[in-house]
């Protein structure tokens, strides 16, 4: 298990370099590789994201909660429930 929190550096653009404010994201795979780059860029350039993890639910709360502490909206939704197919689950989390 993890003790204490993950650390997740993240830095936002300058205001005028986020080109996507007003746009959401839904990255799947985005707790670890390049998932999780592809969803840190994604929320730098001021997209709302929904960071989707199989496993790795720690890093990607981490990652959702840097981008909320630097003003940015995100989301960590797990892939799959026993309830509902993965694309399903992670779509209506990250409404």
């Amino acid at each position: 298990g993890q003790n204490g929190p993950v650390p997740v550096d993240f830095r936002p653009h300058p205001v005028d370099a986020r080109l996507l404010r007003g746009r959401r994201a839904l990255v799947t795979g985005a707790s670890s590789g390049i998932g999780a780059g592809v969803a840190l860029e994604l929320a730098a350039h001021g997209a709302a994201v929904a960071v989707v993890y199989r496993s790795g639910r720690a890093y990607a709360q981490a990652m959702a909660d840097a981008v909320r502490a630097a003003d940015g909206e995100a989301v960590a939704a797990p892939a799959s429930t026993p309830r509902a197919t993965p694309s399903r689950c992670a779509c209506w989390r990250a409404r």
